[in-house]
């Protein structure tokens, strides 16, 4: 029983799909639909004997798993929790009289796992890269990743280097006033 989804609600009556006779069985090729903003892709066959083997596809909001998974998600800005969606993979087997339905929701927790780890990885990496750009620059402490300085960090550097470098070979460097004296 998957909690979010009201099956009640589920109408097919405007889905439509591509089907082929093999064998004694009716395949059905891939078709999409949507139920409560859910979006379900499915494709599997259903046999003359009343047996069936199907396969389905739901790519639901993650904030619908709850739980643990909205702990991990409180760590996300809100803007990307509400667009993040997990594959949830479902298989339908067994009989019209007898269903066999597995949902497979450790997958797609593993799955959501990996994405959220990944976000934040990047974000760090990102954080990193502008803290060591702003110390290599030639400040003390790290700025503001947010704060922007009239020269880049590349002119920062070489101007760094050239005084250096200016001084261990003998010459000052003289700085020019606005009138080019």
């Amino acid at each position: 029983q998957v909690k979010f989804l009201n099956m009640d609600k589920l109408s097919l009556r405007n889905v439509s799909t591509a089907l082929d006779f093999n064998n004694g069985r009716i395949v059905v090729k891939p078709f999409n639909f949507d139920v409560q903003g859910i979006k379900i892709t499915a494709r599997g066959s259903h046999g003359l004997d009343k047996s069936i083997d199907y396969n389905v596809t739901m790519d639901v909001p993650a904030k619908y798993l709850g739980g643990e998974v909205n702990k991990l998600l409180a760590k996300l800005d809100p803007d990307e929790t509400e667009k993040m969606t997990v594959v949830i993979p479902v298989t339908l087997k067994g009989t019209m009289i007898q269903p066999q339905i597995n949902i497979n929701t450790q997958t797609a927790v593993k799955a959501l796992t990996q994405k959220l780890i990944e976000k934040q990885k990047q974000d760090l990496e990102a954080k990193g890269i502008n803290i060591l750009e702003d110390l290599i620059g030639g400040d003390n402490k790290p700025k503001d990743a947010t704060t922007t300085t009239g020269k880049t960090t590349k002119e920062e550097t070489t101007d760094i280097v050239k005084d250096i470098l200016g001084g261990i070979f003998g010459k000052k460097k003289t700085k020019k006033d606005s009138t080019g004296n």
